[in-house]
């Protein structure tokens, strides 16, 4: 069963935000456990797996319309995204390909909305 068709808004600096409501959701099956209990899917009902404390940082600071360089600031003095190859060989993702792999996915799961003008 599908849900109703979403706008899938873009981000724009200063130009779109993320909703209190979305970021709670997340918080709740992040920080809260609530991935016990419920989980995310998009509008196909497709989970989505990768959804942890990296993707609930960045989207705290999409509360209020920002920009991408403000973003990757807070980023930068605040988190590391380390990841391994098959090959077991660790790397560190350089902050703007992770939040550009985030701005994605919020983007595909419809949590950004445009401030009203």
């Amino acid at each position: 069963m599908y849900a109703e068709p979403y706008e899938r808004v873009a981000f724009e600096d200063n130009k779109v935000y993320i909703p209190q409501r979305f970021i709670d959701f997340i918080s709740t099956i992040v920080e809260k456990e609530g991935s016990s209990y419920i989980g995310i899917g998009d509008m196909y009902n497709k989970v989505q797996q990768d959804i942890d404390n990296g993707f609930l940082f960045v989207i705290k600071q999409m509360v209020e319309p920002t920009t991408r360089e403000k973003i990757l600031a807070i980023m930068d003095d605040n988190i590391t995204v380390q990841r391994h190859t098959r090959d077991n060989i660790d790397f560190i993702v350089p902050n703007k390909v992770y939040l550009e792999e985030i701005l994605q996915r919020i983007r595909m799961l419809g949590f950004l909305h445009k401030i009203e003008d």
